[in-house]
C-alpha cells in the first residue's frame, strides 16, 4: 500500500529526536507492507471530534510513540506522530 503525510505529519517528524525518526520510518514501512503487523499494534482511535469524518488508526512506534493515520483509495494517509498527546487533534 502506497503513503502519503500530511503536512501536520511532517511537521510533527521533524520535532522528533532522530532515534524516534528511525524508528518511526521503521513503522511506516512496516505499516505499508501489512498495517495489521503484530509489532504495530493497530487499532481504531477512540472518541475522535465529531467534525472528523471516517476512520482514524493508530499503530505503535514504540512505548510511547504512536502514528495516526486513515486510509482513503489504497492510500494510507499519515495524520500525525508522537507522543499521546496526538489524540488531542488525532
Amino acid at each position: 500500500m502506497k503513503y502519503s503525510a500530511t503536512n501536520r505529519f511532517l511537521k510533527d517528524f521533524k520535532n522528533l529526536d532522530k532515534v524516534i525518526q528511525e524508528k518511526t520510518k521503521e513503522a511506516i514501512l512496516a505499516l505499508t507492507t501489512d498495517r495489521f503487523y503484530p509489532g504495530l499494534k493497530t487499532k481504531k482511535v477512540q472518541n475522535i471530534p465529531k467534525f472528523i469524518k471516517g476512520d482514524i488508526w493508530e499503530a505503535r512506534v514504540d512505548g510511547a510513540f504512536r502514528i495516526t493515520y486513515h486510509i482513503k483509495n489504497n492510500t494510507i494517509f499519515l495524520r500525525r506522530c508522537g507522543t499521546h498527546q496526538i489524540y488531542k487533534n488525532p
